[in-house]
């Protein structure tokens, strides 16, 4: 039988430096366009998260417009002070809105390579790497896009072959997935 051991997919969280994003948050406080979209957009929404909602109502004038016709659906249990030229739109005709539209899966995450054993003419080493093609949503005139988790790339340790003389193989129980977000 062949032992395949995999991953828990969100285990990268655990993986994570909290160093590393404290560094892109306090780019974000200094200069959040120089952060790409996703990033910004996450700190905007944890900054969002953390602001004081009571007495008159949240500043919607915090996020900045993404949709393309400057079309946003506010959704809140708290009251919400809304500008004078605030054009309401009537609960019949909210289905024909879809929120965040103004996106695509067209930006180019990762392209598909394969990385082989290394061998020094002697000995196998290092790790075998298949890395699949990945896309991220980005900023469209129409559209829609939606991320989840997916495979970045898979590992096995590289060995050398004992039946073979001079020729690596890969031990497959010893496989690994690495996860990522992206879109399809």
């Amino acid at each position: 039988t062949q032992e395949i051991t995999m991953m828990d997919p969100l285990s990268f969280l655990d993986n994570t430096g909290t160093t590393a994003v404290e560094e892109l948050y306090a780019i974000y406080k200094t200069n959040p366009d120089a952060l790409d979209h996703g990033w910004k957009k996450f700190f905007e929404g944890f900054e969002f998260a953390l602001t004081d909602y009571t007495g008159d109502g949240a500043d919607i004038n915090f996020f900045g417009m993404d949709w393309t016709e400057g079309t946003a659906l506010l959704i809140s249990n708290q009251p919400i002070t809304l500008p004078a030229d605030t054009i309401e739109i009537p609960n019949d005709n909210l289905i024909n809105y879809v929120g965040g539209s103004g996106y695509s899966c067209t930006f180019i995450l990762q392209y598909f390579s394969v990385i082989y054993c290394a061998f020094d003419g002697m000995n196998c080493y290092g790790l075998y790497h298949i890395i699949p093609t990945r896309f991220g949503c980005e900023a469209a005139e129409s559209g829609e896009c939606t991320e989840s988790i997916f495979i970045k790339k898979v590992t096995w340790p590289c060995i050398d072959d004992p039946y073979h003389v001079a020729t690596c193989k890969v031990l497959d129980s010893q496989r690994q997935y690495y996860y990522m977000w992206a879109c399809q």
